[in-house]
């Protein structure tokens, strides 16, 4: 069983090294044209992307895809221990070198503002989570897509920011980018 499960866990790293090297490769290329898939909006905050993506906002979006299906770990920061939201935030921007603080609050207070209208992947989702105010952050990817770390029991996945549980917990945006 315990084979089975490292063989899995294996598996899932080669899987993710394989996606970021096939993004790095074409983005350093020069070669991804990613107009059509930034075709389709959110409705509500429609994205103005130029169709064409500089290398770090390539890179920031191919190390967070990297870490899909790494466990929600509360605190945690690398892919051998798992993520929480900032956590993941961090360890994808830190390596891309792009320093950045640990906590959702941090980030969202120090990241330069962004409209929605405006959003590039790369750039960071915040939402308010409950009446206590709880922050979380995401890392948009584009066409209304962000990945993020979401909550105990859960894994490092993709949402679609047109939903209206997100959009009703929406707070703001902002970029380090």
């Amino acid at each position: 069983m315990l084979q089975m499960k490292n063989l899995s866990a294996t598996r899932n790293r080669l899987r993710r090294q394989v996606l970021l090297l096939m993004i790095l490769t074409l983005g350093l290329g020069g070669c991804i044209d990613l107009s059509e898939y930034y075709a389709v909006r959110p409705e509500r905050y429609p994205a103005k992307e130029s169709g064409r993506v500089d290398e770090k906002r390539l890179q920031v979006v191919g190390l967070a895809l990297a870490q899909l299906g790494a466990p929600y770990v509360w605190g945690g920061s690398t892919p051998d221990r798992g993520f929480d939201c900032s956590g993941l935030v961090q360890y994808t921007y830190n390596n891309a070198g792009i320093p950045v603080p640990r906590t959702a609050a941090e980030q969202r207070s120090q990241a330069s503002r962004k409209s929605p209208s405006h959003l590039l992947p790369g750039d960071l989702l915040f939402f308010h989570i409950n009446d206590q105010g709880e922050e979380h952050v995401a890392i948009y990817l584009g066409a209304g897509e962000f990945i993020h770390a979401p909550s105990a029991g859960s894994i490092v996945r993709l949402e679609n920011f047109r939903s209206p549980y997100w959009q009703e917990r929406f707070y703001g945006a902002g970029t380090y980018l």
